[in-house]
């Protein structure tokens, strides 16, 4: 649920951020948004490089973790690069890969706050 919650994050502030370009340059024709999930969906395939993580043990389990998650990033990069419009690719890839990675980390911080304080911890609904 979490993984799910974290890459709707990154595709709604992806699509979001090329509205705006689409907006800003595009104004009569129409933007294609099903390439461009296709794209943040396919580079996000990537974080199936953690599961060796989990299987062999967790003596790196963090840097494994941080190195899949750049390579994610990396990729997403490079896929949005080849799908957008227009002048200026690179810096809306960036853009959007920043701001989709840092909504991603937000939403994954507070839900994983939310997880650890909830009603279930105290009170009634304590089990341990």
């Amino acid at each position: 649920m979490i993984a799910a919650t974290e890459l709707l994050t990154l595709l709604a502030t992806v699509l979001m951020v090329y509205f705006i370009q689409h907006i800003w340059y595009f104004r009569n024709t129409k933007m294609n948004s099903k390439l461009i999930t296709r794209a943040v969906i396919v580079a996000s395939l990537g974080r199936v490089l953690a599961i060796p993580a989990l299987l062999w043990g967790q003596s790196y389990g963090q840097l494994y973790t941080a190195l899949c998650q750049g390579f994610v990033c990396l990729s997403s990069l490079q896929a949005l690069k080849v799908v957008s419009e227009g002048n200026h690719r690179t810096i809306w890839a960036l853009l959007a890969v920043t701001l989709g990675f840092t909504a991603q980390m937000m939403v994954s911080n507070r839900f994983h706050t939310w997880l650890n304080q909830g009603p279930w911890k105290s009170g009634i609904f304590a089990l341990f």
